[in-house]
């Protein structure tokens, strides 16, 4: 199915159906947009100052740390965030997997998107639990 049936398709069950399934919809959308918004585009400043600090770092003129050491300062100073991403081949697949059981018995896909609802609501209480 090409992205534009896909939307078309969605548009569709967007308009006719109930409000639990609005808000799984609306819930893995907004999960999607916060994850974009979380990306970082270098400008050409930014890129410049990168390449100035790896000429020290190269000269030895700069202090460099391994991994290990920025990962202990990181999580000694920090809470680790994280973010659910529900990426668009899982999103096509909830799409199938709702209308099939739809058809097989009206209400059903409804309690596929209520259970995912509560899965995902485990995965952000306990993100590391499911790595």
């Amino acid at each position: 199915m090409t992205s534009t049936a896909l939307k078309k398709k969605i548009h569709e069950y967007i308009d006719i159906t109930d409000d639990k399934i609005l808000m799984a919809v609306y819930t893995l959308l907004e999960a999607q947009a916060k994850a974009s918004e979380n990306k970082i585009e270098f400008n050409d400043d930014m890129i410049k100052e990168l390449d100035k600090r790896r000429k020290l770092h190269l000269s030895g003129k700069s202090k460099s740390y391994s991994f290990e050491e920025i990962k202990s300062k990181s999580f000694q100073s920090i809470k680790m965030k994280y973010i659910l991403v529900i990426k668009e081949p899982v999103n096509i697949e909830i799409t199938e997997a709702f209308e099939y059981y739809e058809r097989t018995q009206i209400g059903l896909g409804i309690k596929l998107l209520e259970a995912i609802d509560e899965a995902l609501k485990s995965i952000k209480l306990n993100p590391v639990g499911f790595k």
